[in-house]
């Protein structure tokens, strides 16, 4: 990204997932986010921890930069709607392009991975063989109707609810060993529906919580979101 390492300002601490792993954090740098297309922008600065992992993503944007944001997201129709000066700002996924880059990504560091002592007539087979492997592409009637349906799809309301003042709400909550997580749910024709969804990360003295616990504390958490 091409990032002066002058910004970066170095801090002791670790990453932790879902499955207890830990990963040390080279340092904090503050970066200027600027979400959605103009005229519905919104821009602000968030402070990014830098951890050396493998990831699907260059950049995470956590549960406090949605809520400076104050955004909605919706995984299962990957777009996420915030408030503008001007109006509603939409953020839309691109599962074609990331797979692409996906793809890319890995192509790169196979690349780099090459041994020095392969000699240039072993890369250039290589490179044939890749090349009879290519598969030529035409974009056809089809591609395009399906093409629309996906746009159609992708802009629709989002998966979120939104709750009718009196009606009765569930509260599930989920733990694990080093997470716990909580979702307020809302029922309507027999169907199941989220209007807000929260999680953490267990650190320190959290993680030797006791399962009954780990209860009290998801519900302690949703119930300062709420």
């Amino acid at each position: 990204m091409e990032i002066s390492g002058d910004r970066v300002k170095p801090i002791a601490s670790s990453l932790y997932g879902f499955t207890g792993a830990s990963a040390p954090v080279k340092g904090i740098i503050p970066l200027t986010v600027v979400a959605g297309e103009a005229p519905h922008q919104a821009v602000h600065t968030f402070d990014f921890l830098i951890v050396r992992v493998k990831s699907s993503y260059n950049e995470i944007l956590g549960q406090t930069g949605l809520n400076k944001l104050q955004a909605v997201a919706s995984t299962y129709h990957l777009i996420m709607k915030f408030p503008t000066s001007i109006g509603v700002g939409l953020v839309k996924g691109d599962q074609i392009l990331a797979r692409r880059c996906y793809v890319a990504s890995c192509k790169i560091e196979e690349t780099l991975s090459i041994d020095d002592q392969r000699d240039e007539k072993t890369l250039r087979h290589s490179e044939a063989v890749e090349a009879l492997n290519i598969k030529i592409f035409e974009w056809t009637d089809e591609c395009q109707t399906s093409f629309d349906k996906l746009k159609e799809y992708l802009t629709s309301p989002p998966l979120l609810s939104k709750p009718i003042p009196g009606e009765d709400l569930f509260l599930y909550l989920a733990i694990s060993e080093s997470a716990v997580s909580a979702v307020l749910i809302r029922e309507q024709d027999e169907r199941q529906l989220p209007i807000y969804y929260v999680s953490k990360v267990l650190q320190g003295a959290e993680q030797r919580y006791q399962n009954t616990e780990k209860l009290a504390f998801a519900l302690l958490i949703a119930a300062r979101k709420l």
